[in-house]
């Protein structure tokens, strides 16, 4: 288990029960503001972070949460690319990424964020795009143009 300025990150077990959370959590939040504990009025103030990019360290990530914090930030909207998520198939987690996304929940948490995760790109093994895009799936999906 690593550690970060925000504290230990969880292990892969966590993380895909974090990931199950997080679908069930989504739904809920989408049926939530007609119920009637949504009464209570809740000013939500937030950021599009783009922090699970492979380009992005865990610095930068730690840093994008910050800033959003300090900006007022109540909320951080975070891209989750399905296709790095599940680059091998389905319910074959992507180790790096499965990590990396275990830590920002863990991390946004410890600042107090909650956090609504946007699905977006298309695993090559889900995708119909023809065969001379797929390249046999070999390789990142973003250098095929396969998961936009």
């Amino acid at each position: 288990m690593r550690t970060t300025a925000f504290g230990p990150r969880r292990s892969s077990g966590a993380a895909r029960r974090l990931l199950s959370l997080l679908g069930a959590l989504t739904l809920l939040a989408a049926v939530a503001p007609g119920s009637a504990s949504a009464a209570v009025a809740t000013t939500w103030r937030g950021v599009q972070l783009h922090s699970l990019w492979a380009t992005e360290t865990d610095q930068q990530m730690q840093e994008d949460l910050s800033s959003a914090k300090s900006a007022g930030a109540n909320v951080v909207r975070l891209d989750i690319a399905w296709a790095t998520l599940e680059s091998n198939g389905p319910g074959e987690f992507t180790a790096w990424y499965e990590d990396r996304l275990a830590g920002f929940m863990t991390d946004a948490h410890q600042l107090q964020l909650k956090v609504i995760g946007i699905l977006f790109t298309t695993p090559c093994w889900a995708s119909s795009a023809p065969a001379s895009l797929k390249q046999g799936c070999q390789g990142d999906w973003w250098d095929r143009g396969v998961g936009w």
